[in-house]
């Protein structure tokens, strides 16, 4: 599979350790057939990977709108800041 060349949507920062995270495709070997690997996000701070549902990859007209979908998912969250409670009782 070869990767496609395009301006793929920016990633929000990771919900567990808040490092920057990485499209699977983006880390893999060009020229070998790596499958799934364009609806994989990766981080490689702490390991975590979220794939997008196989059904809903299978909606997605073509690649763009593939990527479109996995960034939209990503990053459907509330950030890190609004899940913090700093106050103490």
């Amino acid at each position: 599979m070869e990767k496609l060349n395009v301006q793929k949507p920016v990633l929000r920062p990771c919900p567990f350790c808040n490092g920057n995270v990485d499209w699977c495709e983006d880390r893999l070997d060009s020229g070998v057939d790596h499958g799934h690997a364009c609806h994989l996000v990766y981080c490689p701070q702490c390991k975590f990977h979220f794939d997008l549902d196989n059904d809903a990859a299978r909606q997605a007209p073509d690649m763009l709108a593939l990527y479109d979908a996995v960034a939209a998912a990503w990053n459907n969250r509330p950030s890190l800041a609004t899940e913090r409670c700093d106050h103490v009782d």
